[in-house]
């Protein structure tokens, strides 16, 4: 029985490799001409080939899992990286799915995926235009904007009787003009204008559901007991929002209790002078909304990575060299909160891959095939005037920057890594230097632990754990992602043993820790779109995932 998932899975290998090979050919005859239409049916069929061959390979894992086979792990290393050649492959600029998604491959049933087919929730019109050129195909526009427009174009339809491509090409203009909106392209079959309903004509499950929300109809029956309060918030909506000016924002951290909520940003001239702005949300407001404090972060370029460590009160941020920590401080009373004061800085020349710590002492960043280390207990800090130079003092004229104010860069060089630890590779002839780490998540239920997903451009879309207390090694590798993995969620005090993936492919996935494969995965739209952010939640013990989908601006 142990042999017969090995020859299955050999078997899969070589109709994968003849599809490669199929595929390729077919490219290249296209610049013979030829029966276009046969072409195409060609490429529908190879297509259909590839994702029937990906779905047997997993179903490998599948049964043998099911049936406790005894080289399961080694089975999942080579699967592992036959789905990784897979989704290069698919996703190559002359490959099957190039400038698109790769379908979902890996769930198990029509119970293991879940696809929101409606447009309930849309906040703005769109229309799809068959008339147009390919480019100007679909477009999302305000709907304020429309609903103010639209009537004076009812009108020149009336009285010049403007065709209505020529009222919709208007329309466009106009939009790009007073909104400054892009173009969104898509594929279309028939022209249409559809509007969202406004507020006051949507259902809505409350009275105090904020009016940024929309729901589905029919609205699901909630009863309210004293046991859901917190889930009544947040599924009805019952909420006020606020808003605050900031700098153009780069990246969102919430700090595992919740007291601190850091935003990295850049500002000043042509946005080159990167801004770290933090709210404490549990300590004070400013009434409409929180209360705002910012540092001008004392780095050269970018803030490429940030993290918060709640029980030293530091925020973590770094560009593409140096690491920099800051301590915040709450409110004491009717006392004004401290302005937050360097603590560190660390120079990590060649790493500048994402930063967090682990086991609450030891901070972390990845590069290429490596991690490095420092132990911050015993760390040199800028004292309590928190501008002493730690290391040596960087020359003005030899920063290296695009700021327009080199003078107020903190010129420490900053302290040496304390250790350096390296990654476990694959057998992948893409490795090069080694796995080269994008983001990363803390494992919910092992501290010495790291989900991982590596770095696209490093020709790598594994998802693997690490063990960073036996030497970086990988102890669990994670099937079935089209692409690469851009981030995880977890919610450890819910459930220990679930996390949540959002993937380059369009979807999001959960994976119970103690299995390979998803155990549900989700498409948030009919048609597959990037996925901003994914988060699981489980408000009074009730699971809930939380998605912002990015909606592609092309030409």
């Amino acid at each position: 029985m142990s042999a017969t998932y090995e020859i299955r899975l050999e078997s899969l290998k070589g109709t994968l490799a003849h599809v490669y090979d199929e595929w390729e050919a077919g490219y290249d005859d296209d610049s013979d001409g030829g029966d276009s239409a046969g072409r195409e049916e060609n490429r529908t069929r190879i297509k259909q080939t590839f994702l029937d061959t990906l779905t047997q390979i997993v179903a490998v894992i599948r049964d043998a899992e099911v049936a406790h086979y005894d080289g399961l792990l080694l089975l999942v290393e080579k699967v592992d990286e036959i789905l990784n050649e897979a989704s290069l492959f698919a996703s190559d600029e002359v490959g099957p799915y190039e400038g698109t998604y790769v379908p979902s491959f890996a769930h198990f049933s029509n119970e293991g995926f879940i696809m929101d087919t409606s447009q309930d929730g849309n906040f703005c019109a769109y229309t799809i235009l068959s008339k147009l050129p390919s480019h100007l195909s679909i477009t999302y526009l305000a709907y304020g904007f429309v609903t103010q427009v639209l009537p004076f174009m009812k009108k020149l339809y009336r009285k010049y009787g403007l065709s209505p491509v020529c009222l919709i090409s208007l329309f466009l203009l106009m939009n790009i003009v007073f909104t400054g909106s892009e173009v969104v392209v898509r594929n279309p079959d028939e022209v249409l204008l559809e509007l969202p309903k406004p507020w006051k004509k949507t259902v809505r499950p409350h009275p105090l559901s904020t009016p940024c929300a929309r729901f589905k109809e029919p609205l699901t029956n909630w009863v309210v007991t004293n046991s859901n309060e917190r889930a009544t918030s947040v599924l009805q909506a019952r909420c006020e929002i606020g808003s605050g000016d900031i700098h153009n924002p780069v990246d969102m951290v919430l700090s595992s209790h919740g007291n601190v909520l850091a935003l990295s940003s850049m500002g000043g001239w042509k946005n080159r002078t990167p801004y770290l702005w933090y709210y404490l949300p549990n300590h004070e407001d400013d009434y409409d909304f929180l209360k705002k404090h910012s540092i001008k972060a004392d780095l050269a370029s970018g803030l490429d990575s940030i993290f918060l460590d709640e029980r030293r009160h530091l925020m973590f941020v770094a560009d593409y060299n140096r690491v920099k920590s800051y301590r915040y401080n709450l409110p004491s009373g009717t006392d004004r909160v401290a302005k937050a004061k360097g603590v560190h800085t660390m120079n990590s020349s060649n790493y500048a891959g994402p930063i967090t710590l682990l086991g609450g002492d030891r901070l972390l960043r990845a590069g290429k095939g490596s991690v490095a280390i420092w132990e911050l207990d015993a760390l040199q800090t800028h004292g309590e005037s928190g501008k002493d130079i730690i290391g040596d003092k960087i020359d003005e004229d030899d920063m290296e920057t695009w700021r327009d104010d080199p003078e107020d860069i903190e010129p420490s060089t900053g302290s040496s890594l304390s250790a350096t630890m390296k990654l476990e590779g694959c057998n992948s002839a893409r490795d090069g230097d080694g796995p080269e780490i994008k983001n990363w998540h803390q494992h919910p239920s092992n501290a010495n632990v790291l989900l991982c997903g590596m770095d696209a451009e490093s020709s790598n879309n594994f998802c693997h754990a690490y063990d960073f207390q036996v030497e970086g090694k990988i102890v669990a590798r994670y099937l079935g992602h089209g692409g690469a993995v851009e981030g995880f969620s977890t919610s450890p005090s819910s459930n220990p043993h679930v996390f949540l993936t959002r993937c380059s492919d369009g979807h999001a996935r959960l994976y119970d820790l103690r299995h390979p494969l998803p155990t549900m995965t989700i498409a948030c739209t009919r048609e597959l779109e990037p996925i901003g952010a994914a988060v699981i939640a489980e408000p009074d013990g009730i699971p809930c995932m939380f998605s912002v989908l990015i909606q592609p601006i092309l030409h």
